[in-house]
């Protein structure tokens, strides 16, 4: 995927996120029209998407699925 240099993620960016359970995973925001989450393409309206959407480089963000909390951090953009 193509790396860019960010100072906010928008929509367009491919992050590097690590989950609380320590996995990491890359994705590029999305509009909902170009969604592919099997390679790694995700919508800016998907919950992720919405919680990464103008957070920091290398910040720790929550999100919300299903009424339960989960945490990530943004590794690299």
């Amino acid at each position: 995927m193509e790396k860019t240099q960010f100072k906010r993620v928008s929509i367009g960016n491919t992050v590097k996120v690590r989950f609380s359970g320590g996995e990491i995973k890359e994705f590029k925001i999305v509009t909902t029209s170009e969604t592919d989450p099997t390679n790694g393409k995700i919508s800016n309206l998907s919950p992720l998407g919405k919680a990464i959407i103008g957070a920091t480089k290398e910040g720790k963000i929550k999100y919300i699925v299903n009424g339960k909390e989960f945490e990530i951090e943004i590794l690299a953009g």
